[in-house]
């Protein structure tokens, strides 16, 4: 499992059903005139339709070449860090072995994969590529 990019497609339709007949309001007769002639027209009102559609990677290496590049491009920062959950890291050991059996993704027995430091966090689901973490301000550094 990992983060997945959503994207959220529009699409128009027709809706027909759009007028309707008030009897709370007044001139009833008026209503129904003005609704006949809108059907005989073909009146319809235009509406969108939202549907969210949700992009996934292959892999997790695809997954980690995408999220390296949404985070060059959306935050201009370059990843430093790849956090692993303890579930995905035998998932990720294995496509490595498959993808890369030469060592040209992982280095150091797995301590570096695709230049991206290892971190392996046990209490979560999935991966999560970050920048360098820099360091919080203090009283004593202003």
């Amino acid at each position: 499992m990992s983060f997945q990019f959503v994207q959220i497609k529009t699409t128009k339709y027709e809706d027909t059903e759009n007028f309707c007949f008030r009897s709370d309001r007044k001139w009833h007769r008026l209503q129904q005139l003005a609704l006949w002639v809108l059907r005989k027209l073909g009146c319809f009102c235009l509406r969108d339709r939202y549907a969210k559609v949700t992009i996934g990677p292959r892999s997790i290496l695809d997954s980690i070449v995408l999220q390296r590049a949404e985070l060059s491009a959306v935050y201009n920062k370059e990843a430093k860090h790849l956090l692993v959950g303890s579930e995905e890291y035998p998932e990720l050991r294995r496509e490595l072995a498959i993808y890369c059996p030469f060592s040209t993704c992982a280095f150091e027995g797995y301590k570096q994969v695709m230049g991206l430091t290892l971190h392996i966090v046990p209490w979560i689901t999935g991966h999560l590529v970050i920048p360098d973490l820099e360091a919080p301000i203090s009283i004593t550094d202003i």
